[in-house]
Formats: C-alpha cells, structure tokens, sequence
C-alpha cells in the first residue's frame, strides 16, 4: 500500500460526549499516517481544553485550533485545507464514528484508480449507539452501489449528484490538491454546501466508492440539520441558484424537480414567524425560476396548508 498521508478535518462547535467516540474512531484507525486537526468553532464553553486534556498523550497526532469567532463548520474545513501538507483530506463530524478500516479501505481504492475522492456507504445510530433508521440506510446505500463510479461519465456523474446528497461528506476522502484547485467549500452557504461541493467536484474529478459501511452516522436532536433545518434550505434553494449558473449540464426536468423539493422542504420546515418570508422566498423564486405548472400548483398547496395551520 503506497503510504499516502491523510489530513482529518474535525470542527466542533459546543461538543456533548460523543465527541470523544468520534476521536477515538480515528485513533483506532488500522491506516496510520494522519493528522487529527480538530478546530473548535469559536464555542462559549472549555470544550476544546477538555479534548485537549483528555488527548494530552496524543500531541503528535492531533493538532488544536480555535476561531476567534463563529464562522460555521464549511469556513473552518477550508481554513484547516488551507494549512495542511497531506496528500488526501478526509472529514469527521462530532458525532460521528468510523469504523476502523475506513481510511485503509479507502486508500487501497485510490492507489488502484485514477480518482481524486473516495467515499463510502453508511449506517445511523442514535445517541445509545444503537442502530436506526436502518431502511434509509438500506435505501441509499443501495443507491450508491448501483452506480458505475468506474466508469460513468463526468456530465452523468454530475447528474446524478445533483439530484440527492449521495455522498455523506463524513465518509469522503478527497485529494487535497483536487479540493484547492477548485475552491473548497463555498463558507457563504449555510446548507447545501457540501451538495454544491460535490456537483462542482464531479465535473472536474473522478469518485471512487467503497461499497461498505465504515461510517455511523449519529441522528439526534442536536444535528445542524435539524437544529437550523429552515435555514440550511434556504440556503440549498441559494446553493441551486449557483449550481444552475454554472451550466453543468442541460436537463430543466431535473433541475426543476429540484427547485420543487427545496421549496417544499422551506415551507414544510417553518414556523409561524416565518410566515411573511416563506410567501417571499416562494413567490420571488417562482416569478424568476418559473417551474413546470404541475410543480407550481403543487407548491401553492402546500404553501395554503403550511399558512392555514400556522397558528
């Protein structure tokens, strides 16, 4: 195995205890030439020390930063990208955990294609450790193993990951040069930025899969997803935007069903103080992105619904 070096990326913002799970997955990883750094998000509390103070014996492997304010996890993944020498990047979220084999797995694969990311299939558990969601799991990772990442063509490749989050960013490992080149994340998106990351990602680069499950992703209350699940779509609907500008490929269709969902997503993830904005966003996107007539029928539905039973 050519004995490629691996940078960990590791934001934190606020950490509970699962954090030290996700560290310890690095730590057990049988592929050993890493770097953990581990950038603290600007947090209000002695998270950072703490980890520091646990790994006190891990100096050599993990390195610690801190934003002088809060910039979000995308600002701080290209801050880190920016600093580090290694041959290959991979990112890890606080909550967390890989399976021992997944770097090593991973670097087999690259060193026998010409690709410039990895990813993997995954698994959900809760905050028990227990495994959820097991349908949803089932469901996309057999999505991901139906596709040709040998063979299929840039413009399909990108299509294809356009049309759903098909690569869990905690279970990517993308060559840091290739992540330079074509400008990292983009920091201004709160959502949808690692979508928009990795359609810009397959126009450009080739995406090898390892067919299994070496990541488990945790799904708790506490998720960014979750927590800020309105905003992160308004920024997807915004993420769309720069997506289509770019004209990656010709296919109104697709892009329109597209629009469709994240408007959906943005009325069905409001509350009743964004009653006002919700008409706005909708209205205005509608007026300059006209869709299909059955997409805009559909979405005054659901927009009548959301307004009716917002108390």
């Amino acid at each position: 195995m050519i004995n490629k070096s691996i940078d960990i990326i590791l934001p934190i913002y606020k950490p509970n205890e699962s954090v030290f799970n996700a560290i310890d997955s690095v730590l057990n990883q049988t592929y050993t030439n890493w770097t953990l750094h581990i950038i603290d998000d600007n947090s209000k509390d002695a998270s950072l020390q703490i980890i520091k103070q646990k790994y006190s014996n891990k100096k050599g492997v993990i390195r610690y930063y801190k934003l002088s304010e809060n910039k979000r996890a995308a600002y701080a993944r290209n801050f880190i990208a920016g600093k580090c020498k290694g041959d290959y990047i991979a990112f890890l979220d606080q909550d967390d955990i890989w399976l021992p084999k997944k770097l090593g797995n991973q670097i087999s694969l690259i060193n026998e294609t010409s690709a410039k990311a990895c990813h993997t299939n995954i698994s959900f558990i809760n905050v028990d450790d227990n495994c959820i969601n097991i349908k949803q799991a089932e469901k996309e990772n057999t999505f991901r193993n139906s596709i040709n990442w040998d063979s299929i063509s840039p413009i399909e490749l990108t299509k294809t990951l356009f049309s759903g989050t098909h690569i869990r960013l905690v279970s990517a490992m993308v060559s840091r040069k290739a992540f330079i080149d074509i400008g990292g994340f983009d920091s201004t998106l709160f959502g949808g930025e690692d979508w928009e990351f990795w359609v810009r990602f397959a126009n450009k680069y080739r995406i090898a899969h390892v067919p299994e499950d070496l990541i488990m992703r945790r799904i708790s209350n506490n998720n960014t997803s979750r927590v800020y699940q309105y905003r992160r779509q308004v920024s997807k609907l915004r993420a769309l935007g720069i997506i289509e500008s770019k004209k990656y490929f010709d296919n109104k269709r697709l892009i329109d069903r597209q629009k469709y969902q994240i408007c959906k997503s943005i009325i069905i993830s409001s509350n009743k103080h964004d009653k006002v904005e919700i008409m706005r966003i909708v209205y205005q996107h509608l007026r300059s992105n006209p869709l299909r007539i059955i997409y805009n029928f559909k979405l005054v539905g659901h927009l009548l619904s959301k307004l009716i039973n917002l108390k």
